[in-house]
């Protein structure tokens, strides 16, 4: 199961290169396919880390020790190495 457990700190990473997207949980490759085209559909859409905007879904309440941007994806070398 790839659950984050509760009152836990864990490592999240996400990539993409071109449709080809990444996620890595404590270090780990857990998911590695294509996105999907809504992903891309509107460049202007806002990102939402750690929230959802909606309303179905439960939202969970959590903290960010640290958030990074890179304008290129990092390998899975330097994912691991950031853990």
């Amino acid at each position: 199961s790839n659950a984050l457990a509760a009152d836990t700190w864990t490592h999240v990473v996400m990539t993409r290169t071109g449709s080809a997207g990444a996620l890595y949980i404590d270090g780990v490759p857990v998911v590695d396919r294509l996105l999907e085209a809504e992903f891309f559909a509107n460049p202007q859409a806002n990102l939402h880390i750690g929230y959802t905007p909606c309303t179905a879904l439960a939202a969970p309440t959590m903290g960010m020790d640290d958030f990074r941007v890179y304008s290129r994806a990092l390998s899975a070398a330097e994912v691991e190495a950031l853990y």
